[in-house]
């Protein structure tokens, strides 16, 4: 289990290891503070240093209602001054998790398994 962040340029990418529980929101939580809190060069409090900040979920199948809210805190704050925020993979159970909940509608999610669409015509 693990949370792992790295910076590229402007891009910030977070790959979760595992099941997000409430024995580690905590630090789900703190890596998205560390993301916010990098996000301006600390010389100049006016230049951003990170615009981008993609998730890769590939490796994770349950998270809990706490994550999905500290999620969509970290859209509204990342992305008042049109930074991008992206789900780049995601576990297929994760993957309908969000599109129940109609997080595609805020954020852009990508998937490595095929998905079939219904046509309900």
């Amino acid at each position: 289990m693990g949370f792992f962040l790295t910076f590229d340029n402007e891009l910030a990418l977070l790959k979760i290891v595992g099941d997000i529980t409430k024995d580690n929101i905590i630090q789900f939580q703190i890596k998205l503070s560390e993301v916010l809190a990098l996000k301006y060069d600390t010389s100049t409090s006016d230049k951003e240093l990170i615009k981008r900040f993609e998730i890769d979920f590939s490796q994770c199948k349950l998270i809990n209602s706490q994550c999905v809210n500290s999620l969509l805190k970290f859209y509204q704050d990342f992305t008042k001054n049109k930074n991008e925020v992206e789900i780049i993979k995601c576990s297929e159970q994760i993957y309908e998790l969000f599109m129940t909940l109609k997080l595609n509608q805020l954020i852009s999610i990508n998937c490595d398994f095929p998905v079939i669409e219904i046509d309900n015509d």
